[in-house]
């Protein structure tokens, strides 16, 4: 481990990895976000697409990390500036409604399904107009 508790590189491709050894490119997303990144699944599958075979080394692996590090090194503010299309009074706030179809639909890229929606919205405080501040999120 390395320090404040984030997983380094090797112990992460150690955990995901099969028995040959390699990291199967359906397991790369997941391995990357436990070392604290959050690409989408649409840019780990672009950037494992230039890889032969189904499963990456660990080499492999650095370079996916170190390319998804780079494409992170965007403004904190990015997820506030893009929801706020959707706040057409001005007031911070945008439709739950909003938020679910963009992230569960398969056009989006992810396709989460609606019930790890739920799940990633249940500390998410919504009103009673059915409406979450772009600020909690």
């Amino acid at each position: 481990m390395a320090l404040r508790g984030m997983a380094l590189p090797q112990d992460v491709f150690r955990d995901f990895c099969d028995v040959t050894g390699h990291l199967p490119k359906e397991k790369v997303g997941d391995a990357v976000r436990c070392l604290g990144e959050n690409p989408l699944q649409s840019e780990i599958r672009d950037i494992t697409n230039k890889f032969k075979g189904q499963g990456l080394s660990f080499q492999q692996f650095e370079e996916v990390v170190r390319i998804c590090r780079k494409q992170n090194q965007s403004p904190v503010d990015e997820l506030s500036e893009s929801l706020a299309v959707f706040d057409v009074d001005g007031q911070g706030f945008i439709p739950r409604s909003q938020i679910k179809h963009l992230i569960c639909s398969e056009e989006s890229g992810e396709g989460l399904t609606a019930a790890n929606f739920e799940m990633l919205m249940e500390r998410i405080e919504t009103n009673e107009d059915g409406m979450v501040r772009i600020a909690d999120l």
